[in-house]
């Protein structure tokens, strides 16, 4: 069998969920970089459910929308230290979220592995 009727074969052009990550992992600069790969991750059309891409695109929305809540909870939590420890807790967390699906990105594979 041929490998270019082989629909399998076909490699994604990955090039804008790189440039999301990117701008994902520079959100130290004021929140500014994540807040552009959000708006440009939200007009992704997620049509192709099982695709590479769409995984990605769900992986980071997922991470920014848990990082964006518990931020906004941290800022309501009183004792500056909890607040702060919170903060860090999140950054740390995004951080490490974002890498790790890059990676797997890297690899070709999807973001969120379906595995039982």
């Amino acid at each position: 069998m041929s490998s270019a009727n082989n629909p399998c074969s076909v490699r994604e052009d990955t090039t804008l969920v790189h440039l999301m990550y990117a701008l994902f992992l520079a959100f130290p600069l004021y929140g500014l970089p994540a807040v552009l790969a959000m708006v440009i991750n939200l007009t992704q059309s997620a049509s192709r459910i099982n695709s590479l891409t769409a995984s990605h695109i769900r992986w980071q929305r997922q991470s920014a929308m848990v990082a964006a809540a518990i931020y906004v909870v941290s800022r309501f939590v009183e004792p500056t230290w909890l607040s702060l420890s919170l903060l860090s807790l999140c950054a740390a967390w995004f951080a490490y979220r974002i890498a790790k699906g890059w990676l797997r990105l890297t690899d070709g594979a999807m973001a969120v592995s379906h595995a039982s």
